[in-house]
C-alpha cells in the first residue's frame, strides 16, 4: 500500500512540472510572435524613413580601390595637391598611367582642367580658357607638341625640339594662315602666310636676324617677289595683269620704276618710270615689232625716238610738246637724211644724201622750196 501511494505522489508531480512546461511554452510562443510583429513593424518604419537614415554628403579626402590580389590602389579619388580634385588610375603594380583633374602643367605654368596620360599628355583649358592638348617629355616634362585655339586668333599648332625651343608653327587668325620653321636659333627659319585678300608670302630669316620676304601671290597674279622688312614690294617676277610675264623693280615708296616684259601683244619693252608713276623711258619693241628707244616728258608726251617707225624711218626723232617731229636724223627711203620741223610739224629743212645725188632744200610755211643746192649726180 505504501508503495502504491509513492507512486501516485511521483506521477503528481511529474504532472505538474509537465503543466509547468506547457505554460512556458505557451508564454515563449507569445514572447517570439509578439518579438517578430515588434520586428517587422520596426523594419517597415525604417524601410518608410531610410531616406532620412542615408547621409546626404560623404567627407573624405581621398577614396582608394584596391587590387584583391596585389594589395595596390588601381583607382584613386582624391583632392588634389593643388587645391583641385582628381581621379588617378593605376597599374596593378602602382605605377600611374591615367589622371583626370585639375592640376599644373609644370612645362609651361599653365593652370589647367587637364586630361593626363602616361605623364605625357595633356588635355583641357589654359589659365586664360582656351582649350590646349599638349605632350611633352616623360621624363622632364617639356612641352614637344601644343595645339590650341587662341581665343579670337584660332587654332595653333607648335612643335618644340628636346630642349624646348621653338621648331615649327601652324596657325590661323581671322584674316590669313600662317607656317613658320625655325632653326636651333630663335633667330632663323621660314615662313608662309596666305591672306584672305588671296596674298601668299614666304619669309627667310637668317641666323643673325636678316630678313627675306618673298611675295608668291597677290591681287595682280602669281608672281615671285622680294618684299623688304615693312612689306612693301621691291621686286618681282610673274604674270603680271595682262596674263603676261612681267618683272619689275620699285623704290622704297613701293612705286614700280623699272618694268621689263611682255605688257601686251604688240608691246615686249623695259619701261622707266619716275617717282610720280610716269613712264619716262621705253626700251623695246612697240608697234608690233619695232625695236626703238623712247624718252618722254613729265607729262607723258613722246620727246625723243630712236628706232624704227611705221613709216619706215630708222634714225632719231626730237619731238616737241605737241609729239610732232622737230628734229629728224636717220635713214628713209632708201636714203639718208637729216630734217627740221616748225611746231607744226612741217619741215621747212631737209638735208638728204641719196643713192644718185645730194640735196638740202629750205621750205616755207605752205611747203614751197625757197631755195634748194642740188648737185650733179656721179
Amino acid at each position: 500500500m505504501a508503495e502504491v501511494n509513492a507512486v501516485d505522489v511521483r506521477l503528481d508531480h511529474m504532472l505538474k512540472r509537465l503543466e509547468t512546461l506547457e505554460r512556458r511554452c505557451r508564454r515563449l510562443r507569445l514572447s517570439l510572435v509578439l518579438a517578430v510583429l515588434v520586428v517587422a513593424l520596426g523594419a517597415q518604419q525604417a524601410w518608410q524613413h531610410l531616406d532620412r537614415l542615408l547621409p546626404a554628403v560623404i567627407h573624405a579626402e581621398r577614396f582608394e580601390v584596391r587590387s584583391a590580389r596585389f594589395g595596390t590602389p588601381v583607382a584613386i579619388l582624391q583632392a588634389g595637391e593643388t587645391g583641385g580634385g582628381s581621379l588617378t588610375l593605376n597599374e596593378m603594380s602602382g605605377a600611374e598611367r591615367a589622371s583626370l583633374g585639375i592640376n599644373r602643367l609644370r612645362a609651361s605654368s599653365l593652370e589647367t582642367d587637364q586630361l593626363r596620360v602616361s605623364c605625357g599628355i595633356y588635355a583641357g583649358l589654359a589659365e586664360n580658357g582656351d582649350p590646349c592638348f599638349v605632350l611633352h617629355n616623360k621624363g622632364n616634362e617639356k612641352e614637344r607638341f601644343v595645339a590650341r585655339i587662341r581665343g579670337t586668333h584660332g587654332p595653333e599648332v607648335t612643335m618644340f625640339d628636346g630642349v624646348g625651343r621653338e621648331r615649327f608653327l601652324l596657325g590661323a587668325s581671322p584674316k590669313a594662315v600662317l607656317m613658320s620653321l625655325f632653326t636651333t636659333t630663335t633667330d632663323g627659319g621660314f615662313s608662309a602666310m596666305a591672306t584672305d585678300a588671296g596674298e601668299v608670302s614666304a619669309q627667310v630669316t637668317a641666323a643673325n636676324g636678316k630678313r627675306g620676304i618673298v611675295q608668291l601671290v597677290d591681287s595682280d597674279g602669281a608672281k615671285i617677289g622680294c618684299v623688304d622688312d615693312e612689306r612693301r614690294n621691291r621686286c618681282a617676277f610673274g604674270i603680271g595683269p595682262s596674263g603676261f610675264p612681267v618683272m619689275r623693280f620699285a623704290d622704297d615708296g613701293g612705286n614700280d620704276r623699272i618694268i621689263m616684259g611682255v605688257l601686251s601683244k604688240d608691246r615686249n619693252v623695259l619701261l622707266f618710270r619716275d617717282r610720280d608713276n610716269k613712264d619716262r623711258g621705253t626700251l623695246g619693241l612697240v608697234d608690233g615689232n619695232l625695236p626703238a628707244l623712247v624718252f618722254a616728258d613729265a607729262d607723258m608726251k613722246e620727246s625723243v625716238i630712236l628706232g624704227f617707225t611705221p613709216a619706215k624711218f630708222t634714225g632719231l626723232a626730237i619731238r616737241g610738246p605737241d609729239e610732232l617731229n622737230r628734229v629728224s636724223l636717220g635713214t628713209v627711203s632708201g636714203g639718208t637724211g637729216f630734217a627740221m620741223a616748225d611746231s607744226t610739224g612741217r619741215v621747212r629743212s631737209r638735208l638728204s644724201i641719196l643713192e644718185d645725188r645730194e640735196s638740202f632744200t629750205l621750205m616755207g610755211p605752205d611747203g614751197a622750196e625757197h631755195w634748194s643746192a642740188p648737185t650733179t649726180p656721179k
